[in-house]
């Protein structure tokens, strides 16, 4: 058997381009309400818990002998009920992640076709594709990488090009109501982390290129995010931002109606790109997650099956709900990325760093890392429970 490996640069592009998904889509849509310095100032700050995260799940793994996924590696400090912990908010994350980019590529499908293409059909085509490509392997998944984040990058750039000569400043609107589904929306763009355990996993021998792809493939997408987002808020009015997000539709939807149809074009093939390249790195890692849960309690799964696992649930939703694109974000970001990013991974380093069987290359300071462990948490669990009550005050 040939070990997989990963270049510094190959890890770093896996991380960006399986942040970079639906979640940059939806940025600008949920963000507007907050105006323009309101918008940069909400990504910086939750971009900043993301970066905390990543860098607490680093020391962590490098503080365990075993290279394990994040379910495994809470279990190793935390016992079962951490397992139990990340393990559902994982499933409830990817499972919401992969439906939102199913959901996207089903409407980009029925907007480019001019309505001719149903969604489902849409939904169904990029399902078979993508899956293909995960099913392919991580050589399948290194070209395909590579192929996505340089269409990111040239796509982003043109449509930022495209809309600055609309964009303003655009003062802010929205009260504290708004702050959780904001939350939860950014915090979902802003997660890649279920992608850095494999990542470490093939690249076991180079601890050095490993927390340098961490550093570049975390903070990319947030330096993009900003550009992106307070570029789009300034360039399409609110209404127009406004009925977007009822439809279920992209922010490059409203874009085209402002700055043409050629936005309109470069839009739909953005969104495309980076769904597509994010759904094959949450594919396999979830693959992956399945089957180093399994091999805990002593059952194999072959990857085959794992990937079945993996990828129907997120179908059959993404069917039946073709125009709950925001919602799925929502509730992934704020209950799956929030137990995972903002409970789970700083519990197991709190616990890591005094039961941690081997040195670390890497490791923030004392008493910092306790701090911003600590922080992550606080800040989580409020915004955990101001969503849920005005979920609640719903009924």
């Amino acid at each position: 058997m040939v070990k997989e490996t990963l270049s510094w640069w190959d890890a770093a592009g896996m991380i960006t381009a399986t942040t970079i998904g639906a979640g940059i889509l939806a940025l600008p849509i949920t963000l507007y309400p907050f105006g323009t310095f309101g918008a940069a100032l909400f990504l910086v700050m939750v971009g900043l818990l993301s970066f905390t995260a990543a860098l607490l799940l680093a020391e962590a793994m490098m503080r365990t002998e075993k290279v394990a996924h994040l379910p495994s590696l809470v279990g190793e400090y935390l016992g079962n009920p951490g397992v139990a912990l990340v393990f559902v908010g994982t499933l409830i994350y990817m499972y919401g992640a992969l439906t939102g980019y199913l959901i996207a590529g089903g409407a980009l499908a029925n907007s480019l076709s001019g309505g001719r293409i149903p969604n489902y059909v849409g939904t169904l085509a990029y399902f078979v594709i993508a899956t293909a490509i995960v099913h392919g392997g991580i050589g399948a998944i290194k070209g395909a990488e590579r192929t996505a984040l340089a269409a990111l990058a040239l796509f982003s750039l043109l449509i930022i090009a495209l809309a600055l000569p609309h964009s303003g400043l655009l003062s802010p609107s929205a009260g504290p109501e708004a702050v959780p589904a904001a939350f939860g929306i950014v915090l979902f763009a802003c997660f890649g982390h279920e992608v850095i355990p494999s990542v470490r996993k093939r690249m076991v021998g180079n601890p050095r290129g490993f927390i340098k792809a961490l550093i570049v493939g975390t903070t990319v997408p947030i330096m993009l995010y900003l550009v992106w987002t307070v570029v789009l808020v300034g360039a399409i009015p609110g209404p127009l931002l406004a009925a977007a997000g009822i439809a279920g539709q992209p922010a490059t939807v409203p874009l085209g109606i402002v700055a043409g149809s050629l936005a309109v074009l470069l839009g739909s093939a953005f969104a495309v790109f980076s769904t597509g390249s994010s759904f094959v790195g949450s594919a396999l890692s979830l693959v992956d997650v399945y089957r180093d849960m399994l091999a805990k309690a002593g059952v194999r799964m072959g990857r085959e099956l794992a990937l079945l696992f993996s990828v129907l649930p997120p179908l059959y939703i993404a069917v039946e709900s073709p125009y709950a694109f925001m919602k799925a974000l929502e509730i992934a970001g704020i209950y799956g990325g929030g137990i995972a990013i903002g409970i789970a991974i700083p519990a197991a380093y709190l616990v890591a760093r005094r039961k941690g069987r081997r040195k670390p290359e890497f490791f923030l300071p004392s008493p910092l890392g306790g701090i911003l462990a600590a922080l992550l948490v606080g800040i989580t669990i409020a915004m955990l429970i101001y969503e849920t009550y005005s979920l609640l005050s719903g009924f």
